[in-house]
C-alpha cells in the first residue's frame, strides 16, 4: 500500500499531511493521548489505510481513510482534543434539555442515542469538524459542540459537564 501512495502525488499530499497533524497533536496530548495518538495510529494504518489495498477503488478508499483520521488528530493538533481517539462515550446536553450521547467506536463511525432512539452513524467528509451521518440524522462535531439534525430539526449541543 505504501507504494501506491508514494507513486500517487494525490495520497502522496495526504500522507505528508497526515504526518504534519500526527506531529503536532502529540506536542499538544497529554502523555495518556500520546499513547492512545500512538496506538490509534498503528490501528488506523493496519485496518482502513491498508485495507484499500483490496477496494475497488484504492485511490477513493485510502482518501477516506486520510480524511477519517485527519478530524481526529487536527482535533488534537488544535490544542483542544475533543474528538475522542478510540471506543469512548461523551454526552452531550442539548439547547432542548435533552441528553444526546455518542459513541465514537472509530474514525468512521459513531452510535448515537437521543431519547428512546439511537442510530449507527458514519463518517462524511465535511468542511470542518467532524460529521457522522445516516439519512436525515446526522450529528456534526466542532471543538466540544455539536449539532444533532433529525429529520430537519437542528439542536445545538454542548457537552455536558
Amino acid at each position: 500500500m505504501q507504494r501506491t501512495i508514494c507513486t500517487d502525488s494525490d495520497l502522496s499530499s495526504l500522507d505528508v499531511r497526515m504526518a504534519s497533524l500526527y506531529a503536532t497533536a502529540l506536542k499538544h496530548a497529554t502523555p495518556a493521548q500520546q499513547q492512545d495518538i500512538a496506538a490509534q495510529h498503528r490501528r488506523w494504518a493496519a485496518s482502513s489505510r491498508d485495507a484499500c489495498a483490496k477496494a475497488k477503488d484504492v485511490k477513493a478508499c485510502v482518501i477516506n481513510a486520510y480524511a477519517a483520521l485527519d478530524a481526529q488528530l487536527a482535533a488534537y493538533a488544535s490544542g483542544q482534543p475533543k474528538l475522542p481517539i478510540g471506543p469512548e462515550t461523551v454526552t452531550y446536553t442539548c439547547s432542548d434539555r435533552s441528553t444526546l450521547t455518542v459513541v465514537f467506536t472509530s474514525s468512521d463511525q459513531v452510535r448515537v442515542r437521543h431519547g428512546k432512539s439511537s442510530w449507527t452513524l458514519s463518517h462524511v467528509k465535511s468542511a470542518s469538524g467532524a460529521r457522522y451521518a445516516s439519512g436525515k440524522v446526522s450529528v456534526w462535531s466542532r471543538g466540544g459542540d455539536v449539532e444533532f439534525e433529525r429529520a430537519g430539526k437542528k439542536l445545538a449541543c454542548a457537552e455536558a459537564r
